[in-house]
């Protein structure tokens, strides 16, 4: 497996999460999909001992067009990765299909509380009962 980063910072504002303070701050920038999907083919390419790619962004799910985007161009190309990243729980099905379709193995989500007000009191700006 290979590790790679498709943005820094981060846009929401749980008030629990350390990355802020330690890891870019608020400010969120982001590659361009074309960018990030030449680095998977030239993981394909040039690494074929490599397995799967897995997208370290605690954000990279946080906004569906660039996800669908990114999806897309790996489609478009007609490459067949195997890749896995961390998402929010808000996360649209239809952007989920996308994603497996792009080769998409694992989700992984972190689930602060299953309590609406612990969710309202670290500021996780969704809402417990609208998940569907």
């Amino acid at each position: 497996m290979i590790q790679i980063v498709s943005a820094r910072g981060c846009p929401n504002k749980c008030n629990f999460c350390s990355y802020p303070s330690t890891m870019g701050g608020r400010l969120f920038r982001t590659r361009s999909t074309k960018d990030l999907v030449d680095e998977i083919e030239y993981i394909l390419t040039e690494m074929p001992e490599i397995k799967e790619i897995f997208i370290e962004d605690d954000t990279f799910t946080v906004n569906n067009e660039r996800i669908i985007d990114f999806c897309d161009e790996i489609i478009d190309r007609g490459l067949n990765p195997i890749w896995s990243c961390n998402t929010r729980v808000d996360l649209p099905f239809n952007v989920m299909e996308k994603m497996k379709v792009a080769g998409c193995r694992l989700l992984v989500t972190g689930y602060e509380s299953g309590s609406q007000k612990v969710l309202d009191e670290i500021k996780k700006r969704y809402n417990f009962t609208t998940i569907s």
